[in-house]
């Protein structure tokens, strides 16, 4: 399913888009995506795709094992509670401003996160989590019918020119550097990482210009590559 405008794209909360056996790629070029509070998006273990020139608003995205990439010109919002905002194996984020706010983070349940933001990042997981690569892959129908691949290529680690708040109700966290290039985490701002129910394993470097929070139910581990500065 390939859902494209030259404006904004709203789906309402009976407005479900599900493809049974294919990915889905919405694009609204200069405009906005919004979800609506209980509005979902849904594959059968397919990537999904969400970019849009401004603000996408998500309700839920569920790609089963499959991946979602998410690309706003501004920022990725939280749409409401009635559902989890992303299910999926990986997920890709990248926005000019903010990934979810200081008071209403992205809800997910994923393996494998990726994300770069203009401005924070706050996303809060319901399970385990591994800070790591992230790739998508996408087929996008075009006017006359024919399906060709549109790729996201491999994402690596969390970089916020803002705060990075990452946690996870129920899991271990894993900071792994995807990129080779030193570090997991990069924050401009204040980090905060917490495992409510479970620890925390830095296999990579966590940097900030501002205060640095680590919290873990169970252990903090750090590697020999897991530099804290």
């Amino acid at each position: 399913i390939s859902i494209s405008a030259a404006d904004d794209v709203t789906q309402a909360a009976a407005g479900d888009i599900t493809s049974t056996s294919g990915t889905i790629d919405v694009l609204a070029v200069s405009g906005a995506i919004s979800m609506n509070d209980g509005a979902v998006t849904a594959t059968t273990d397919k990537d999904i795709r969400l970019v849009a020139g401004t603000d996408v608003t998500l309700g839920s995205l569920t790609a089963g094992t499959g991946s979602v990439s998410v690309i706003a010109g501004e920022s990725i919002l939280d749409g409401g509670d009635t559902d989890v905002d992303v299910i999926a194996d990986g997920l890709r984020l990248v926005s000019g401003g903010n990934i979810g706010s200081a008071t209403e983070s992205l809800d997910t349940t994923i393996n494998v996160l990726s994300a770069t933001a203009g401005g924070l990042i706050s996303v809060d997981e319901t399970a385990a989590v591994v800070i790591d690569a992230v790739t998508v892959t996408i087929s996008r129908v075009s006017d006359t019918g024919e399906v060709a691949d549109v790729v996201d290529a491999a994402q690596s680690d969390l970089t916020a020119v803002g705060a990075i708040l990452l946690s996870s109700t129920a899991g271990d966290i894993t900071i792994n550097d995807g990129d080779t290039d030193g570090l997991g985490l990069s924050s401009g701002g204040v980090t905060r990482v917490i495992a409510e129910s479970g620890s925390v394993l830095i296999n990579s470097g966590v940097k900030a210009t501002n205060a640095i929070s680590i919290s873990a139910a169970d252990d903090v581990t750090q590697a020999a590559a897991g530099d804290i500065t």
